[in-house]
């Protein structure tokens, strides 16, 4: 399976697969956005300008996805959807990487800086499996933690 996020503007990334877009993020003022996927619409808010909290609604204002920190003081960030829980981390593997892992720190999906041919490259670890890998919301959560991670205070981290 060949999946890429393609900047589609300065603001708008588009995920394909096998060259069909199945996803689309679009980045909003105060490090929010909007989500199309699955011909459905969902908006990503931050709780706090200053926090790492952060929500996804859809066009119904339903919760669907919730992340916080785990502990106040702790890098890992806890994501409760579909009545499940996982961990989002930033990690060096050897650059940065983002990465969706279970309660049990096996890894489920990472974007992460990588290098070939001198040139920097976003690769993508899918260890999904059924019909888990057509859910691209998942995708579009660690794209948006991944692009966003840079841009942050680094102190938000720590």
């Amino acid at each position: 399976m060949n999946k890429y996020w393609k900047q589609t503007t300065r603001k708008v990334y588009a995920l394909l697969v096998n060259e069909v877009q199945v996803a689309t993020l679009q980045f909003t003022k105060n490090s929010q956005a909007e989500i199309y996927t699955q011909g459905q619409k969902y908006r990503l808010t931050r709780k706090k300008s200053w926090s790492r909290s952060f929500q996804v609604v859809n066009e119904k204002n339903h919760l669907i996805i919730e992340v916080t920190p785990r502990k106040w003081y702790s890098n890992d960030l806890l994501l409760r959807y579909q009545h499940q829980e996982y961990l989002l981390r930033h990690r060096n593997n050897p650059l940065h990487e983002t990465v969706l892992q279970d309660l049990q720190k096996r890894d489920i999906l990472a974007y992460g800086k990588g290098v070939e041919n001198l040139k920097e490259r976003i690769t993508v670890t899918d260890h999904r499996q059924g019909n888990d890998v057509n859910d691209h919301l998942l995708d579009t959560i660690v794209w948006f933690a991944f692009r966003s991670a840079p841009e942050l205070d680094l102190l938000d981290f720590i």
